[in-house]
């Protein structure tokens, strides 16, 4: 893991927790004390699911039956995730044993990486050269349809694709349409990569690493020194490709559904 600054101390869990959610920004959000209550439709658990960084500044079971009643008026189930160290069970997490106490379902854990944009740079320009990436500011029909090859995303994606304070879109384009695509939100001085997807007829020939690189020379260009990205911990196949091309674990996630 390594610090938005040279010279400055690696961020905390919390502190990573706060800063990712400027990169994946839901529609609507709520602070409860220092969380943050986020609804975005039901598009993505990130962007429908409490993040606890902080204190809610009330009793705890106070501050869920407020979370209930939040995600209740939006007719979403309630969804909070407990952050801790890499391996974390959210039965070890004091958040996570009262909603394991309350009937709450855990998902599989999340990891979160982190990197130096420039060691991925670096390391993704081992990908072929006759690959072509198209990097662009804005969201074309073109890549949200290709995104929405490999998970449903209701128009409502837009607002949270568009959200950050600056994004960048990469796109590797074939014959019959997008090959490859991959999204970098830019927020708190990080780069956060998501969307990352590769049509199943065209792995192994380096589009995903294309795409990487062309992100991580896009954060340089932005001078954000830092990435981090997240992805669940029995993706095997994503964090080896990640730890590859300098990623590091920096913490564990686990969202807990409501029964």
């Amino acid at each position: 893991m390594l610090p938005p600054t040279p010279g400055l101390p690696p961020p905390t869990v919390d502190e990573l927790e706060r800063v990712m959610v400027g990169a994946w920004p839901a529609a609507e959000t709520a602070p409860l004390g220092g969380w943050l209550l986020r609804a975005t439709g039901g598009f993505t658990q990130r962007a429908n699911s409490v993040m606890t960084a902080g204190d809610p500044h009330r009793p705890l079971g106070a501050a869920l039956d407020a979370v209930e009643s939040w995600y209740a008026e939006r007719s979403l189930p309630a969804r909070v995730t407990v952050a801790g160290p890499v391996g974390l069970r959210p039965d070890e997490h004091p958040v996570g044993q009262v909603l394991l106490d309350r009937g709450y379902v855990p998902r599989v854990a999340t990891t979160c990486l982190t990197a130096a944009a420039d060691t991925v740079a670096r390391s993704a320009a081992s990908a072929p050269g006759d690959v072509a990436v198209r990097v662009t500011s804005d969201l074309t029909d073109a890549w949200l349809e290709a995104y929405r090859g490999y998970r449903e995303a209701p128009e409502v994606a837009r607002v949270v694709l568009t959200g950050s304070p600056a994004q960048v879109f990469a796109a590797v384009e074939g014959t019959e349409g997008l090959l490859a695509v991959g999204r970098l939100g830019l927020a708190d001085g990080w780069g956060g990569l998501a969307a990352m997807w590769t049509d199943h007829r065209a792995r192994r020939r380096g589009l995903a690493t294309a795409v990487l690189g062309a992100l991580a020379r896009s954060a340089c260009t932005a001078d954000v020194r830092s990435l981090h990205l997240q992805t669940d911990t029995d993706n095997t196949a994503a964090l080896a490709t990640y730890r590859r091309h300098g990623f590091v674990p920096h913490h564990d996630y686990v969202t807990l559904t409501s029964p």
